[in-house]
């Protein structure tokens, strides 16, 4: 029976952007599929997933319009209406959007100053400023690095295996709650239904998780060979953390933990902050 939805298509001029993706840069390696389409505006921008890596991005990703919620032509027509002379309110009206996203446009794309009391250019100083102190940026982007060198290392680890790096939560989250569903898995992992769908197909093909029910609930659970590849992970990844953590006693680690968590706990307060309302008041 021919599929009424025509050919299957080929993505081989798409390549990965993920910086730790094997197969970064790299086009015609087969391994983008689509996730999708969704519009903006008129404009209909297409998912992808890496199969290499699990990394999902679209046909905007990398370019000037990345993560905007407007169309490329109502972004082109305010730009030309602001070079013609219109004001930036006038500009916002035109268009239908609020003046901050059209000074968010123009300072993106062609890094004009429209209003420069309200602009600001955000650099990335070997001390940043808290309060009364000078903290060393390397303090403020250890995680990000931490989180680097984990990722490579269990790269290194399952190269060979057939075990791709985003298998690897999955796994760690089965092995640990046993008869999870795949909405279990929707609740504690970053990743939409569509995603979990493939991944939980993919270990289960692959002979890592079985599932248990015959209801439509699932009940995911690791064969043994799943369970001697989680055996091995957390061996690797403990002796990643003993070297990262070689000279701490159990009162830095004690103390490490505290101030991570507390940290974290101000993240959500720190990415809803916008200092231009400081300069307003």
């Amino acid at each position: 029976m021919t599929d009424i939805r025509g050919r299957r298509q080929n993505f081989d001029d798409v390549a990965c952007p993920a910086e730790d993706c094997p197969l970064r840069g790299q086009k015609g390696r087969k391994n983008i599929v689509g996730n999708g389409t969704y519009l903006v505006g008129e404009e209909r921008v297409r998912k992808f997933i890496c199969k290499e890596c699990g990394h999902t991005f679209n046909s905007r990703t990398g370019t000037a319009s990345e993560g905007l919620r407007y169309s490329d032509a109502d972004v082109s027509a305010a730009l030309d209406l602001l070079r013609s002379g219109k004001s930036v309110k006038e500009t916002a009206e035109t268009v239908g959007c609020s003046i901050t996203t059209i000074r968010r446009w123009s300072a993106r794309i062609n890094d004009d100053q429209t209003d420069s009391d309200d602009d600001f250019i955000l650099s990335e100083p070997s001390m940043f400023r808290v309060g009364e102190y000078s903290v060393p940026k390397h303090i403020i982007y250890f995680p990000e690095r931490a989180g680097k060198c984990f990722r490579n290392v269990l790269s290194q680890q399952i190269r060979g295996t057939g075990i791709k790096r985003y298998h690897v939560p999955f796994i760690a989250e089965i092995g640990a709650a046993p008869h999870m569903s795949q909405k279990d898995l929707a609740r504690i992992l970053p990743f939409d239904k569509s995603r979990i769908s493939m991944v939980v197909n993919e270990l289960m093909a692959d002979g890592y998780v079985v599932n248990e029910s015959s209801s439509k609930t699932w009940s995911l659970v690791l064969t043994a060979k799943g369970r001697r590849v989680l055996k091995d992970i957390d061996e690797v990844m403990g002796r990643a953390s003993e070297k990262i953590f070689a000279d701490f006693t159990a009162e830095d680690l004690d103390t490490y933990e505290r101030l991570v968590n507390k940290m974290i706990k101000h993240l959500d307060e720190v990415q809803k902050y916008d200092p231009r309302n400081e300069r307003r008041s």
